[in-house]
């Protein structure tokens, strides 16, 4: 993609399957956490601080964990 908003529209595409997969599945060490500003989900590795990829470091922190 040639720009971040781009990028960004295709990542949450691609999350939402894996997303619903983990949630269904529960893998170990991998937490879905939800934005609810973004309404969007991904998936990161358990125990780590929150990395929201939807939005520029002024949001990096916002989201919750669902799963």
């Amino acid at each position: 993609p040639k720009s971040i908003a781009k990028a960004r529209s295709e990542f949450k595409k691609l999350s939402a399957p894996i997303a619903e997969w983990v949630k269904k599945n529960k893998p170990s060490g991998w937490n879905v956490i939800h934005c609810p500003m973004a309404g969007a989900s991904w998936v990161q590795k358990e125990g780590q601080d929150v990395q929201n990829p939807y939005y520029g470091k002024e949001m990096l922190s916002c989201g919750e964990k669902v799963s």
